[in-house]
């Protein structure tokens, strides 16, 4: 399950951080152990030039080994000299290295996770806490599509909805269910989230991916209705012909419907899509969106999806919600969004909208 990465494990009910801290500190303890066998020399002095590294800047790669060696030895024997004369301590200091490693172990890997990307979302949160007008609700059937420049906190919001990013101030709920404090296997009953981030480590199949789906139901135990619900998600997406091969060597529209299937899978009565057009053809988008309307139309889900192509919001959507700088600046029927003075207002340019075939146009290329 974690190798579908953080936001598809949390989406499907996992309550990642707990699982990954009980493998780091399973891991930690394998490291400490394996201290003593390979000798804490070298595993001191690695330590001692991983800390040289992070807070000195640069540092020439192959100095490294030789480098930890010599400062192990160093160390090894001046600790072991202070513990004797100083302390009186009877033992090694191999002993007290071997505890202390798989702990430095493990306070290096949980600043490495906490790194960049969670920085970045906490500033992403807090410019979305600034807006003159926050979305307070989605309303509920068929398609609503969020639209915004980048930036604009669409992105963010998805996030908060996910439980990826915790918020600072307030409540996100889910028919009445806080997303904070309710189960995650409840909440994944509920709530669909595909990010756009879709990267997984393990080579699955399209049968594989789609079984996901059933986690928040059976935690892995597929029963006969989960079976059902997997092989009505893979005809219903028509990827029987490819139930059988690996997602890698798939096209990107079909590696996208994959994804959807999984979604529809989990069998939730909200499903949220973060940027599903990304990278995909004009065909493959048509494609896309002709299976989210019919997934809102004939199976009564409640989508919501971040766009950036308004023709494609506008064509395919019930409403729009658009953001900018994590504000909300209209919300209101496709056609409503679909004026120049309103698109102007969301992306500071000139927007021209003209009426072809019955249907509202957004020309911005000029």
């Amino acid at each position: 399950m974690l190798t579908l990465g953080e936001p598809a494990a949390v989406g499907l009910g996992v309550d990642h951080r707990r699982v990954v801290m009980a493998l780091f500190a399973a891991v930690s303890v394998m490291i400490a152990a394996s201290t003593a066998l390979v000798g804490p020399i070298l595993f001191f002095g690695l330590i001692v030039a991983n800390l040289a590294y992070s807070y000195a800047g640069s540092f020439r790669h192959a100095w490294t080994l030789p480098t930890a060696v010599l400062i192990g030895m160093v160390c090894l024997l001046g600790g072991q000299l202070v513990l004797e004369r100083v302390f009186g301590f009877g033992g090694t200091l191999s002993t007290v290295i071997d505890f202390a490693g798989g702990l430095f172990f493990l306070y290096l890997v949980l600043r490495k996770g906490r790194g960049d990307r969670a920085r970045a979302c906490h500033q992403a949160l807090r410019r979305a806490g600034r807006g003159r007008r926050r979305v307070d609700h989605l309303r509920r059937g068929g398609v609503t599509t969020l639209i915004g420049p980048n930036g604009a906190g669409k992105s963010t919001l998805f996030g908060l909805v996910g439980r990826l990013i915790q918020p600072d101030a307030g409540r996100v709920t889910v028919d009445g269910m806080d997303v904070a404090t309710s189960s995650s296997r409840e909440l994944a009953r509920t709530l669909a989230v595909l990010r756009q981030d879709n990267h997984i480590a393990a080579r699955l199949t399209v049968h594989d991916l789609v079984e996901f789906g059933r986690f928040p139901h059976s935690q892995g135990r597929l029963t006969v209705h989960d079976r059902e619900h997997i092989e009505n998600a893979i005809g219903y997406l028509e990827l029987g012909p490819y139930r059988n091969r690996f997602l890698d060597e798939l096209s990107g529209g079909q590696r996208q419907r994959a994804f959807i299937a999984m979604v529809l899978a989990q069998d939730t009565r909200y499903v949220l899509l973060d940027e599903p057009l990304n990278n995909l053809d004009l065909r493959h988008m048509t494609e896309i969106m002709r299976l989210v309307r019919r997934m809102a139309d004939d199976l009564g889900k409640r989508v919501v999806a971040v766009l950036h192509d308004i023709n494609f919001a506008a064509t395919w959507s019930d409403r729009i919600v658009a953001m900018r700088n994590g504000s909300v600046v209209a919300d209101a029927p496709s056609r409503e969004i679909m004026r120049p003075e309103v698109l102007e207002a969301v992306y500071e340019t000139s927007v021209d909208v003209r009426e072809i075939d019955g249907r509202p146009v957004a020309l911005y290329y000029g």
